[in-house]
């Protein structure tokens, strides 16, 4: 199975399904990867002999995929736009407002990438894949943070759940915002594959009123993918170990608006 990052949800929960796919005594083996991208490119590739993926949601289309067939949706990740406040002269609330900035949206390889593309050609700051208006740079989570706080960037884009350690990083830091993303609806129209959702106030951490404000966010669904040449019969213990191993992991999910 082909998940992401080690230190990212998608790891995780390949590791958890892992776990409650032993109990029946299948062996699955966890590999780590940039992302969506990768996944994709690597289930296509049948020397690598990958069987199960995550994908995140606009990555990838059945016909271009015809091999590839989805078990489940098993969880939404949110997208965060987090800004470096003194970049702004006022909080930005428009995807749009960060023209002749710079900005990450995760690396090549990543869903990220590919939806951190899209929305960009959405506010008209990239067209054809070319940057139009703005500094496109490659950093993941972290890097982007240090990034942000050493001054050399301007906004960064995550996906990722709640509960992931790093945004509370990011939530907790006084130098940065979130976005309150006034486009949210509108965006989940035009990209079938995003939710609108809301995350109230003190979610993420209720000591610490994280975040401090009702938020707007957009969320992408992960969904469990197989190929075609997996065996009919993992099928169903697949799917009974996925559903054991979320319950496991009690993640969090703002509600949604669509």
């Amino acid at each position: 199975m082909t998940t992401g990052g080690e230190k990212v949800l998608y790891y995780r929960f390949g590791s958890q399904l892992a776990e409650e796919l032993a109990k029946d005594r299948i062996t699955l083996k966890v590999l780590p990867s940039a992302g969506s991208a990768e996944n994709l490119a690597r289930l296509n590739d049948r020397e690598q002999k990958i069987d199960l993926a995550l994908l995140q949601g606009g990555v990838g289309t059945p016909a271009a995929n015809p091999a590839i067939s989805a078990l489940a949706s098993v969880f939404d990740e949110q997208i965060w736009i987090f800004y470096r406040r003194q970049s702004f002269k006022e909080p930005p609330t428009q995807i749009a407002q960060f023209k002749n900035k710079r900005v990450s949206i995760s690396v090549p390889g990543s869903g990220t990438r590919v939806l951190g593309m899209q929305l960009l050609e959405l506010s008209g700051l990239v067209a054809e894949g070319e940057n139009k208006n703005l500094e496109i740079l490659d950093m993941d989570a972290r890097e982007s943070l240090k990034s942000m706080l050493g001054k050399t960037l301007d906004a960064a884009l995550l996906v990722a759940a709640p509960q992931t350690p790093i945004i509370s990083e990011y939530l907790a830091n006084s130098e940065l915002g979130l976005m309150q993303l006034v486009h949210a609806d509108a965006l989940a129209l035009r990209l079938p594959f995003l939710k609108s959702t809301s995350l109230p106030r003190g979610a993420i951490h209720l000591a610490q009123d994280l975040p401090r404000a009702d938020t707007k966010l957009l969320a992408a669904t992960a969904t469990l993918v197989v190929h075609e040449d997996i065996h009919p019969a993992l099928i169903t213990p697949i799917l009974k170990a996925a559903d054991a191993a979320l319950k496991k992991m009690q993640l969090l999910q703002p509600a949604d608006h669509s």
